[in-house]
């Protein structure tokens, strides 16, 4: 599902420096320390990725993300712990596109100020669902509740995030509890971009879903070996038509072959049977 989204962003940004808190709906860590690995991923979180199967501590153009699910207060919503990993000069970017047809995505942006380079940023934003696939757009500044902030991003242009989003209930998306557990289904976008006179400019890199995001294995093996053309569908079928085919002449040929034999052989043993007894019908 990898597209390449341009979007242009109208965005007001908080700016992060050590020790500085941003706006109410976005509380920070009181540490500064970010460590994403691959570890657990497809058992305890889900992990979206590109290129695909990227290790985000190796290599340095992996951009990654991870969501673990775990249950919040009340019994129809969830915590996100999300990990956001990837190279950029400007900032990276995850959006959470819901399943369903209203209502609004939820964009959660983070990266290196250039005007200050000692300093990092955190954003929220949104856009419409019904406009997350157009090639361009203008996204809506929202204030979505996130806890936990930590940004770090170093020289090397590597940015990387970690935060919570708290109680994600049936307005974002489709959260169900069955007896079998939590089904929240998002498709995940990837991005990174760059900040030009004023407006957040970019790139989708990425996008994989929709996925059960409370499920870690819900995008394991999605891009396995493809299922086969119709052409050759047919041509299997058709050769295996044959060989039934031929299989069945050749049982009947080789009955046909034997048959006057045995009914001879039979009628030796009729015979032999009424001279021992003397019986017959005449």
């Amino acid at each position: 599902m990898d597209q390449k989204l341009i979007l242009l962003v109208t965005l007001v940004m908080v700016y992060v420096a050590a020790g500085v808190h941003g706006s109410s709906h976005l509380m920070f860590a009181n540490n500064t320390e970010v460590n994403i690995t691959r570890g657990g991923c497809g058992e305890t979180k889900l992990c979206v990725e590109t290129p695909d199967n990227c290790d985000p501590v190796g290599n340095s153009s992996c951009l990654f993300t991870s969501i673990n699910a775990g249950t919040a207060a009340g019994s129809n919503s969830t915590d996100l712990a999300i990990e956001l990993r990837g190279k950029s000069g400007g900032f990276i970017v995850l959006e959470l596109i819901p399943n369903t047809t209203e209502g609004n995505t939820m964009i959660f942006v983070c990266g290196k100020n250039n005007t200050n380079g000692s300093s990092t940023f955190f954003r929220t934003g949104s856009r419409p669902v019904n406009t997350s696939n157009d090639d361009s757009g203008s996204i809506m500044d929202e204030e979505i509740m996130v806890k936990e902030i930590r940004v770090v991003s170093g020289a090397d242009n590597v940015t990387r995030c970690e935060f919570i989003v708290p109680a994600v209930n049936g307005s974002r998306a489709g959260v169900q509890r069955a007896g079998d557990g939590t089904v929240i289904i998002f498709t995940v976008a990837l991005a990174t971009g760059s900040e030009t006179t004023g407006a957040l400019t970019f790139t989708i890199q990425k996008r994989d879903g929709p996925l059960n995001v409370a499920d870690p294995s819900s995008n394991v093996n999605t891009t396995g070996t493809p299922p086969p053309s119709t052409a050759a569908t047919a041509a299997a079928t058709t050769a295996a038509a044959t060989a039934a085919a031929t299989a069945a002449t050749t049982a009947s040929s080789a009955v046909s072959a034997t048959a006057p034999g045995t009914l001879a052989l039979m009628s030796v043993l009729t015979f032999c049977i009424i001279q021992r007894t003397g019986k017959g019908p005449w």
